[in-house]
């Protein structure tokens, strides 16, 4: 029986196949036999699709979306009428990808007011990256972090009421490219609570060139520029000046530097890098003996860096401190008698430099201080005791010829650690050929001469306790 319905619907089933393919004319007198189709109770089942109308309704309301979640206990939303777009609630705001990923991310062109209320302890990274359209910008005292790429290619207008780009007091850092490509106001303050600017926060804002401290110099000092893009003033327009003001002790105003007295660095031991870059105001300054460390360019592009009278024989002191050296640099170099510290970078890459001198006074050495001075067929040395040896200060040193010839003299007491070596690998070690111990040295620091391939014998002399 089975097998008969089968046959009778395979048979039906060619018919109307044949009748749906030929024409109708073609089957003009043509005579059909009855077929007795049994007849059949089918029940197909119901299948229940997907509701997908929900799917798109979701995506329409996010894209067109006024207000949502932008962290664990953090809400925004967006107010048309006012065009003000408002972060609240308490913690960190979420750090994210790309400037697509933010939920407000249809605000970009619209939005003209944002406002971070209290509580709010961080901007996230990319949260207003490309926003064209800010003409205020509140943030509260509680936010503590802005995030990488926060405002980058975004533009901040000015106003009689908002004439500067005003970092609130309780910042702690500013990410990297943070407002990068950003059109700012000319202005910016920044607080005393800042400890570090990351790397090219401030790429291409030629706008900027006045920055407003609410602390000290000594407090300057301290903040950590991660590169020279790091600093707001680094690409400011050099025709318009690049100031810098430090607020009165006394009162709320502020001061414009122009010069850096020994006074103004009381207590201070460090000078970081990029510390005062391109301010172009400040054409004297003082740095007492306290200071143990000169960071990479601190000075570099200031009034005093560019006076050619302050320089002598290519190489740029600051009381006894060499900052810096340029193409003027003979090719066998004495660090003057009494310098006591050779700032991060300061003989870097001069190439031509195939002899140097350092006194026993010197009792600190920078980072790279003398990175991919390439020439060098001759070191030196006599400081008799380093407090600060950073490494990588003879790095790629002594590469282009047949390597260099090492005098550690009588006054030298201790050889620091990682004299020769450091942290930019094997490929740049320097190549050091032959060392020479005085005999007032009692320590040899660890991985002194790590690295130096080349030397292949080396005579300790009895004096040394320690290796």
């Amino acid at each position: 029986m089975k097998k008969m319905i089968k046959k009778t619907i395979a048979t039906a089933l060619c018919v109307i196949m044949m009748l749906g393919i030929a024409p109708l004319n073609g089957f003009v007198g043509l005579e059909f036999p009855d077929i007795n189709i049994p007849k059949l109770n089918i029940h197909l089942p119901i299948i229940n699709l997907p509701d997908f109308s929900a799917l798109f309704a979701t995506k329409a309301k996010a894209e067109n979306a006024t207000s949502g979640i932008c962290g664990d206990n953090l809400t925004w939303s967006y107010n048309s009428s006012t065009k003000t777009l408002t972060i609240d609630g308490t913690g960190e705001m979420t750090d994210y990808n790309y400037s697509s990923d933010t939920p407000w991310n249809s605000l970009q062109s619209s939005a003209e007011k944002i406002i971070i209320e209290p509580g709010v302890t961080s901007i996230g990274n990319y949260a207003f990256s490309g926003f064209s359209t800010i003409k205020n910008l509140t943030i509260s005292n509680d936010v503590e972090r802005i995030g990488n790429y926060a405002f980058y290619l975004s533009t901040i207008y000015s106003s009689s009421n908002y004439p500067t780009l005003a970092i609130p007091e309780g910042v702690k850092s500013i990410g990297n490219q943070a407002f990068s490509r950003a059109y700012t106001p000319n202005g910016i303050t920044l607080p005393n609570s800042l400890k570090r600017i990351g790397g090219g926060a401030f790429i291409g804002c030629s706008l900027i060139t006045t920055v407003y401290y609410t602390g000290t110099i000594a407090d300057w000092c301290s903040i950590v520029f991660d590169n020279s893009s790091s600093h707001p003033l680094s690409y400011g327009n050099l025709n318009s000046g690049r100031h810098l003001y430090f607020r009165n002790t006394s009162s709320s105003s502020y001061k414009k530097i122009t010069e850096i007295i020994e006074s103004d660095l009381n207590g201070v031991k460090r000078i970081g890098d990029y510390a005062f870059y391109r301010c172009d105001d400040i054409t004297s300054i003082s740095i007492p003996n306290t200071v143990e460390f000169v960071g990479k360019e601190a000075f570099e592009g200031t009034g005093y860096d560019n006076t050619y009278s302050n320089w002598t024989n290519g190489v740029l002191y600051i009381g006894n401190h060499l900052i810096n050296t340029n193409s003027s640099l003979p090719s066998v170099c004495s660090i003057k008698e009494g310098t006591l510290t050779i700032a991060s970078s300061a003989f870097y890459n001069c190439t031509g430099l195939t002899s140097i001198t350092i006194p026993e006074s010197v009792t600190c050495i920078g980072k790279e201080a003398f990175y991919r001075c390439t020439g060098l067929t001759e070191i030196n040395y006599n400081a008799r005791r380093i407090n600060g040896f950073y490494s990588d200060a003879f790095s790629d040193a002594g590469t282009s010829g047949t390597g260099i010839s090492v005098s550690f003299g009588d006054t030298v007491e201790i050889i620091p650690s990682n004299m020769f070596g450091g942290s930019l690998g094997v490929s740049y070690k320097p190549n050091i050929k032959s060392v020479t111990i005085g005999n007032g040295v009692t320590s040899i620091g660890a991985y002194a001469f790590s690295g130096c391939t080349a030397l292949t014998s080396l005579t300790i002399p009895e004096g040394v306790t320690s290796i």
